[in-house]
């Protein structure tokens, strides 16, 4: 299915290699993979990152420019290498062993940027990895005060790379917060909910936060949502994929959900998609794929 283009989302953050040893690098980053899906699902976002002036940012530029998304975001950097990521699956999960001090880490944003013009944002969607440097994180402030978005935070707590009280700061203002089950029992616990029980906890943090929604995902057992009245919504994936790794899942779950919120999908609706969406992508290696035919068999009962 080829839907019509849609221009509303300004995806922030990190781009890089994931690094599987004798297995290969594989392109990926969580906003990147964002970007990825929405593109292969027929939107056009706006994709606003950083790489270096090396052989790993020239595959990216290809890559971008193969599957035909928008380089306008994409700034190059002299000093600073192409995101990198070594990658370790033990237990079928991702063990991250994170760069310090990679291009996406100085992504410069002077608020005169001209696709700001050409591009009419409804949703500005970031992790927080990008985050971890003052020079990436002024540019989204200057981004977000700029423009009169919704935010989506996909949350990714990659050690050292982050602080409650940064955190607690990116957290304030957001509409939708999107975490693990393991992120979510670490933020509510810094924020003193309360209460050991997820669907409380969860109330209390979008009350706390003055969030729309929490979107939490569990792994195998599915995903849940809770609004800003206490509403709860649960789903788990239909069927299981022969397992190949985990990578990028939960950036296929942000990516769908972003389309059912555009869309306005029903959240039984929305959580189903997602999960369905998040469950195909373990079952390839890395986070994305090259072939829009999985994005045309995916989305070919949305209609």
């Amino acid at each position: 299915m080829k839907m019509t283009e849609n221009r509303n989302i300004l995806v922030f953050g990190e781009v890089l290699f994931d690094d599987f040893g004798a297995e290969g690098k594989v392109l990926g980053g969580a906003p990147f993979n964002v970007a990825w899906h929405l593109k292969g699902f027929g939107f056009e976002p706006l994709f606003v990152s950083r790489i270096g002036h090396d052989k790993g940012g020239e595959e990216v530029r290809r890559r971008m420019r193969n599957w035909g998304m928008s380089l306008a975001g994409l700034q190059t950097d002299s000093d600073y290498p192409t995101g990198l990521v070594a990658i370790d699956i033990i237990r079928d999960e991702p063990k991250f062993n994170i760069l310090p001090d990679q291009a996406y880490d100085h992504i410069k944003i002077s608020g005169k940027e001209n696709f700001f013009e050409n591009f009419p944002f409804k949703i500005i969607y970031h992790g927080t990895l990008a985050l971890r440097n003052t020079t990436s994180y002024t540019s989204l402030k200057r981004i977000i005060q700029k423009e009169n978005n919704k935010i989506f935070l996909d949350v990714n707590l990659r050690e050292p790379w982050w602080q409650i009280d940064q955190l607690f700061e990116i957290i304030s203002g957001v509409s939708w917060l999107k975490c693990n089950h393991e992120e979510f029992k670490l933020i509510s616990e810094h924020a003193d909910t309360g209460s050991d029980n997820t669907e409380k906890a969860a109330w209390s943090l979008c009350n706390k936060f003055k969030l729309d929604l929490i979107l939490i995902t569990k792994g195998s057992e599915g995903a849940m949502i809770v609004n800003n009245t206490g509403k709860v919504w649960r789903g788990q994936p239909e069927t299981m994929n022969q397992i190949s790794d985990t990578v990028g899942a939960g950036d296929g779950f942000s990516a769908v959900t972003l389309i059912g919120i555009l869309l306005g999908w029903d959240l039984n609706t929305l959580l189903k998609r997602a999960i369905h969406f998040a469950s195909q992508i373990c079952g390839i290696r890395g986070a994305t794929i090259n072939d829009p035919e999985f994005y045309n068999e995916q989305s070919k009962n949305w209609i």
